[in-house]
């Protein structure tokens, strides 16, 4: 509608590119879903110099949509066929690596390295709440006993803390009571897979009455009474304000001038590569906009951080492609010398992105440059040196 009439148009885009943005800090967990509408409002904005057939522009940014819904249906429907990235999976082998450290400290509580640290304990935490969460949603098994399977997971986590805190043995030692626990979660770990409906199928035999005879007996007395709930069907539960349903949008949404200012900093940046991106007329370097969006971060140390990382997996992704059209593909003539060059690409990259949280963009962003370099056409790309251009002058601006 506004094809005709660039002022209106670029009105209407900024509009609607300023309410993504904000939306992304506005609106928590569906942030991610206003990013990818930003980056699309941005990027339709290069089309208009493509081409002036107004049918046209219409197909491009529908095929813009295509693209998006595409490529994320081939990923849940590839991820069906691997029970390994399931919920119920993820969350049934992080209690059974958590029943099993337990183990361990409680067979060498003089091995520091063998308890747990409060780091650990905490991240444990965060990562099994979400999983519990959608497990209950995507497994059967799972979802039609919630409460059991809750309970299970406080009293891991509950004996995982207390584990933290297990002492060198200092005179006597209880080894009964050491042994007997042990037992305990070894059977709670093996026999996971095999959990349904009943707790009383470990047959948890505990004995308490044990002397106190033990530097760590108040700790090995705590996780007795932990697994006598667990034995006689107590339920155990998350802490009530874990429970609570968090609002879709943040409570200070309306009123925390920060969700402004993170607006207007990379709407400002945006707009100085667009204009840029005319100016210097350009086609290779349209990527300059998006990276504004997908860089930007609250502050200016995380969206440095962010841009650097982008601009390293650019970089080592321009010269693997470069390497591989050179060197490579001149003697590649079948599909499968295709996939033969790529597939170890792709696998260095996941390789990477599944790594520590500090570098894992970098692999991210390999893979997305070496896939606009290497696979985008069928034939050499040569925009790979603008490709890079522009993300160094997105990280500029």
């Amino acid at each position: 509608m506004t094809y005709d009439y660039p002022l209106i148009r670029l009105i209407a885009s900024l509009i609607l590119f300023f309410c993504s943005i904000y939306s992304i800090r506005a609106l928590g967990n569906l942030g991610m879903v206003f990013m990818v509408m930003a980056i699309a409002v941005i990027f339709s904005q290069t089309f208009p110099s493509k081409t002036g057939d107004g049918e046209l522009l219409v197909r491009l940014v529908l095929w813009i949509w295509v693209a998006v819904n595409t490529s994320t249906l081939v990923t849940l429907l590839v991820n069906l066929f691997f029970k390994q990235v399931t919920p119920a999976y993820q969350f049934k082998k992080t209690l059974q690596y958590m029943l099993r450290q337990i183990v361990l400290a409680l067979a060498h509580p003089e091995n520091p390295n063998h308890r747990p640290t409060f780091k650990q304990i905490a991240e444990q935490y965060n990562q099994l709440k979400p999983l519990f969460l959608q497990a209950v949603r995507s497994s059967p098994e799972i979802g039609s006993n919630p409460d059991s399977w809750e309970s299970l997971m406080m009293a891991t986590l509950d004996c995982y803390r207390l584990a933290a805190l297990l002492q060198p043995e200092v005179g006597c030692v209880d080894y009964q009571r050491e042994q007997t626990l042990s037992t305990i979660f070894l059977s709670l770990s093996n026999k996971l897979e095999a959990f349904s409906e009943e707790l009383s199928q470990f047959a948890l035999t505990l004995s308490i009455d044990h002397q106190d005879v033990s530097s760590n007996s108040a700790v090995l007395r705590e996780m007795e009474l932990i697994l006598t709930k667990l034995k006689v069907g107590e339920r155990l539960t998350l802490p009530e304000e874990a429970n609570k349903k968090k609002s879709i949008v943040v409570p200070d949404a309306l009123t925390n001038p920060i969700y402004l200012h993170f607006t207007l900093k990379t709407m400002l940046a945006s707009l100085l590569c667009y204009v840029f991106y005319l100016v210097v007329d350009w086609d290779g370097i349209h990527t300059c906009m998006l990276t504004c969006v997908i860089v930007a971060q609250p502050g200016l140390g995380p969206t440095l951080q962010k841009s650097w990382l982008r601009i390293i997996g650019g970089l080592i992704a321009t010269f693997l492609a470069l390497f591989l059209m050179v060197y490579v593909q001149p003697h590649i003539v079948t599909i499968v010398g295709l996939l033969v060059m790529v597939v170890p690409v792709f696998a260095l990259c996941a390789w990477v992105a599944a790594g520590s949280e500090r570098i894992a963009y970098v692999g991210t962003q390999m893979n997305v440059t070496f896939v606009l370099g290497f696979l985008s056409w069928f034939g050499p790309v040569n925009n790979l040196d603008g490709y890079v251009i522009g993300l160094s002058e997105s990280s500029l601006a």
